[in-house]
């Protein structure tokens, strides 16, 4: 009689699901494989998307399958490699493995099943968990590295939307200027010929307000391409997105020594110009009521609340009402 199995299938980002990416067929050809060769039924497929191995604890599909193992009708779960059940980053994720070995539930892998509860099975889930987060240690400073190397040869190693307001970037035509730039143009001529209101300045320019003072501080418009700041590569570092989702790594400073600065283009604000619009910038933050001693918060609470669910720090907004 064929045991009845849970069928496991996660990707880690949500292109890997896209139609056009053979991700998710290629581990339910080899799932099906699997169940053939070892005499399998599966009865329930559990598709885990869009979230990292060492995240899916988090993740409510895979609290899903925790739960379904638990029935005693359940005999194991089939999956293409160790790795789509857990990369682990840290002792206490290897906890997922202690649920297949109290339900004595059976892995099974293309190149046979892991019973997690022998000790045999035990020993060789460690060791295989183990290589798993190895293998995404590697493959992340990898990708750091060659992306780091693509900023020191002047190149873009991001999207097009971590490109900055009015510069473009294509492997053919490599950094150049849009259309937009003239807009650029536009704001430190006017900053420097006297405009002191960011919101005066972004209206006659159809630009955001929010963003302005972003715009006039990146030096990117003089030619050059600074980055002083880098993705905190530490594990508390990374915020996920709800549900164990792929989020980001917060942005921290670079050390003095490894601030990158590199000529990519020609320059449509001198560096007198450039350095002239940070003196009235800081002149302006200086005589801001924020910027001044002896000036009572607005708001009680400001600085110390976060948000419940992603822990990010609340910020404030004043338009026609506070909040």
């Amino acid at each position: 009689m064929s045991k009845r199995v849970i069928e496991l299938i996660r990707v880690s980002t949500q292109g890997q699901a896209g139609s056009d990416r053979a991700g998710i067929p290629a581990q339910k050809e080899i799932n099906r494989r699997t169940a053939k060769n070892f005499d399998l039924k599966i009865v329930e497929t559990i598709e885990i998307v869009d979230v990292s191995g060492a995240l899916v604890l988090a993740s409510p599909k895979m609290h899903a399958l925790l739960r379904l193992i638990e029935s005693p009708e359940i005999e194991g779960v089939v999956t293409k490699e160790f790795s789509r059940l857990i990369r682990p980053d840290k002792f206490t994720d290897l906890a997922l493995l202690e649920t297949f070995i109290d339900t004595k539930t059976i892995l099974y892998l293309p190149d046979g099943p892991v019973d997690l509860a022998s000790n045999n099975g035990r020993f060789m889930g460690t060791i295989q968990a183990a290589f798993a987060g190895l293998e995404r240690s590697v493959i992340r400073d990898r990708m750091r590295d060659a992306k780091e190397a693509m900023r020191r040869a002047g190149k873009h190693p991001g999207g097009q939307s971590s490109l900055p307001f009015g510069v473009g970037y294509s492997e053919r035509k490599g950094w150049h200027y849009t259309s937009e730039a003239e807009k650029v143009k536009h704001a430190f001529a006017l900053l420097l010929g006297g405009a002191s209101s960011y919101v005066e300045i972004a209206r006659k320019l159809n630009i955001p307000r929010s963003s302005l003072r972003y715009l006039l501080e990146n030096p990117i418009y003089t030619g050059l391409r600074v980055y002083d700041e880098q993705r905190d590569p530490s594990a508390s570092g990374y915020v996920a997105a709800p549900d164990g989702r792929q989020g980001y790594r917060r942005k921290i400073k670079r050390d003095p020594e490894n601030v990158i600065r590199v000529p990519v283009l020609d320059g449509i604000v001198s560096q007198e110009d450039f350095l002239r619009a940070q003196q009235l910038i800081e002149i302006k933050r200086q005589k801001h009521w924020r910027g001044r001693t002896g000036v009572p918060e607005r708001y009680t609470y400001h600085g110390f609340l976060t948000c419940g669910e992603c822990g990010e720090r609340l910020y404030t907004h004043t338009s026609k009402r506070e909040f």
